[in-house]
């Protein structure tokens, strides 16, 4: 007796019962298609994300599970350079000296700018706990200006939380101008004096584009203008010291520039910071010579001065007599100038001050 597929054939005709049997199969199939239709649409839909609400948004902190199948979460771009800091040109000065502190530099904004992001979150994360709605809208909107655009936020709390990274952000700025400054240099020695002239222009061109960046105001809130600073340094004469709306500079007037006696390369001192000048000629010691500008929020140049000591030593108490030092308003700076008719260089402290008096 033939069979197909394990079903026997006896040659019989069936009965009117298993005729049935057919279209009773056939309704039972179509019953369970149709709850395995219904059964996945509804799970689909309970698949469904809720409308984003704050209730999501303070519910954010669970786990939530990640379905077989599905892709992970896209991870989260990185924080954008802070506004005001440099990028190396893609066709600039290639050398040694440079790529370690441009590398040394660009680490130093990554790290800064994911201190920042922090200081915000943990901002945002207080506020979401609390169910403060409008701190955490303030706190949002300032991640999404940092993430696109770059800019800081000025807030106190935030200030406070990434000062340490300030701190490394600043000496890292300061050695890369010092790199550059070494590379003139060396190049100049080595009689490369093309070079010398290419890498000391590459430098002019990013301090503009930083003091350009730094006067801009793309905020809402202005900075605030400074209403004193204290500037510290080893003068040996005929220096002027030039305060502008937009910061100060230099002027060297023949005689050993301003930290420079004596074979030093002394910084000088704003405010307790560190500033080594750039010069136009950074090669010589000594001659006519003018500095790039150091950018600080000055603003109204109706300023006066006060000489705070002449010493030895940085640091020092009282004052070494020396030629008196004067000011002058020229067009749109206040000069302070120092004189050089004694023998040596001392350390000078003079505090900058807004003038009230009209």
């Amino acid at each position: 007796m033939p069979s197909w597929e394990g079903v026997s054939y006896s040659g019989k005709r069936p009965s009117n019962r298993s005729r049935e049997c057919p279209a009773m199969r056939t309704l039972v199939c179509l019953l369970a298609v149709g709850s395995v239709i219904f059964g996945g649409l509804k799970h689909a839909l309970a698949q469904q994300p809720e409308p984003a609400t704050l209730e999501n948004l303070l519910k954010s902190d669970e786990p939530q599970a990640n379905p077989a199948g599905s892709k992970a979460e896209a991870t989260p771009p990185s924080p954008k350079r802070p506004a005001g800091t440099l990028s190396r040109p893609a066709d600039g000065v290639q050398h040694p000296t440079l790529d370690k502190a441009w590398a040394e530099y660009d680490a130093t904004v990554s790290k800064t700018a994911e201190s920042i992001r922090a200081a915000i979150a943990k901002q945002f994360d207080a506020a979401t706990a609390k169910g403060d709605l409008d701190a955490a809208e303030k706190w949002q909107t300032l991640d999404d200006k940092f993430r696109e655009a770059g800019e800081v936020p000025a807030e106190p709390e935030t200030k406070t939380a990434v000062s340490a990274a300030i701190a490394d952000y600043k000496k890292a700025k300061e050695e890369l101008a010092h790199a550059y400054e070494a590379l003139v240099k060396s190049l100049t020695m080595e009689k490369k004096i093309e070079d010398a002239k290419t890498a000391r222009d590459e430098w002019r061109a990013l301090s503009r584009e930083k003091e350009a960046k730094s006067s801009s105001n793309n905020g809402l809130v202005k900075p605030r203008m400074m209403e004193q600073f204290l500037v510290e340094a080893l003068i040996d004469g005929d220096s002027e010291l030039c305060v502008t709306p937009k910061g100060i500079y230099w002027r060297s007037l023949g005689v050993a520039k301003p930290g420079r006696h004596g074979g030093k390369n002394e910084p000088t001192f704003v405010n307790g910071q560190p500033w080594i000048p750039l010069w136009g000629q950074p090669n010589q010691e000594r001659g006519n010579d003018q500095s790039a500008l150091l950018a600080l929020p000055i603003g109204d140049v109706n300023l006066g001065f006060e000489l705070v000591a002449v010493g030895l030593n940085r640091g020092d108490k009282g004052i070494i007599p020396r030629s008196r030092i004067q000011s002058r308003s020229e067009a749109d700076k206040f000069v302070i100038a120092i004189p050089d008719k004694d023998n040596g260089s001392l350390w000078y402290t003079i505090r900058v001050f807004r003038n009230t008096k009209r």
